[in-house]
């Protein structure tokens, strides 16, 4: 498999002494989330250096950032996982295998995520090795490295670390029809889905399947469907309180139907409109299955 990209360090003015790459970035479990990064790291030595010999060392510590530009945005501290064995340097090197990982949290991973857009992922890492051994180690410089991960690949990892994972035991069903109310659950995981792979108007439409789900689970009642809802929610928030949901949850289903239904142009709905409807969506099924 080829690496996702390629580091060089130099030593003592002897470009790539040290050569790191990429091999891959897996989600991997943890309390909160957490990238891990498996690297290969070659440690070269000459004996004729431009300035002086590089011989006889070893990688004790090896420590970066992980960057949404070049030279800041820092998304979080990249370090050694795992137990730590000798890595010496060769004047025949061989590739050495190490992880790293770089821990994140929800905060972190919506920034990533407004970052990117819908697009293919693209970070900065920049990676200080620390050595020891040898002679005259007085000059170590790292560049930052530009690092593309393919969508499918992040579209993994996203869902490896629960980006997106909505907590179903907390939205309840109450007296809805229970098969058409799961319905209304599928189509809001679909939603998700289609706003992790960029598809805002998918979404959109997704939102609104689930709150036209949702309105046909609820109790049947006399006259048309809109009253029904209506009349259900004055009953139980009295006339003011249940006026102002049910103006909530049309005014939510006319947004949403705009990505279906627009005149003229299509409209490109922004990353930021889509999240606040799909929140609003999940607000929606929360509240009215703790209600009804």
């Amino acid at each position: 498999m080829p690496s996702l990209c390629e580091i060089s360090i130099s030593v003592n003015n002897l470009p790539d002494a040290v050569k790191i790459s990429i091999q891959d970035i897996i989600a991997t479990p943890a309390l909160y989330p957490r990238l891990l990064l498996k690297v290969g790291i070659i440690l070269a030595e000459t004996k004729d250096g431009a300035n002086y010999p590089l011989k006889d060392y070893e990688l004790i510590d090896l420590e970066g950032e992980l960057r949404l530009s070049e030279n800041g945005d820092t998304i979080g501290i990249i370090r050694w996982s795992g137990q730590r064995h000798q890595h010496k340097s060769s004047t025949l090197p061989r590739e050495h295998g190490i992880n790293l990982f770089c821990d994140l949290d929800p905060w972190r991973i919506e920034k990533i995520e407004q970052h990117r857009d819908g697009q293919e992922p693209t970070f900065w890492i920049q990676i200080w090795p620390t050595l020891a051994g040898g002679d005259y180690f007085t000059n170590i410089q790292t560049w930052s490295t530009r690092i593309t991960i393919p969508r499918d690949k992040w579209i993994k990892i996203l869902k490896g670390i629960g980006y997106g994972d909505f907590e179903i035991v907390e939205i309840t069903r109450g007296e809805m029809d229970k098969e058409l109310y799961s319905r209304s659950i599928s189509h809001l995981k679909d939603a998700q889905s289609r706003l992790i792979h960029g598809d805002y108007d998918g979404c959109l439409l997704s939102c609104r399947k689930a709150i036209e789900a949702m309105e046909k689970a609820m109790p049947k009642g006399k006259g048309k469907p809109e009253e029904t809802i209506k009349t259900t929610l004055a009953a139980i928030l009295g006339q003011k309180r249940g006026d102002h949901l049910y103006g909530i949850i049309s005014r939510a289903k006319k947004w949403t139907n705009i990505a279906a239904h627009s005149q003229g142009e299509p409209v490109e709905h922004s990353r930021t409109e889509t999240v606040f409807l799909l929140n609003s969506t999940t607000n929606i099924l929360y509240m009215i299955g703790g209600y009804v």
